[in-house]
């Protein structure tokens, strides 16, 4: 499984939206093209969803 079908997967499992996951650095549309496999992704940004959801790396 790649990083954006990741972030989409738990972003469905733990009912957040994606504009609750936007930072002051992406878009909406920004994660919507992340979850595609359209955009890459940042470990900075990365890091910033992961913590938005309460998720780790590990």
């Amino acid at each position: 499984m790649d990083v954006g079908k990741t972030i989409r997967f738990f972003r469905k499992q733990l009912n957040f939206r994606q504009k609750e996951l936007v930072s002051k650095h992406m878009e909406t549309s920004s994660i919507s093209r992340i979850e595609k496999g359209e955009q890459s992704l940042k470990v900075e940004a990365l890091v910033e969803i992961l913590n938005t959801m309460s998720l780790t790396t590990e």
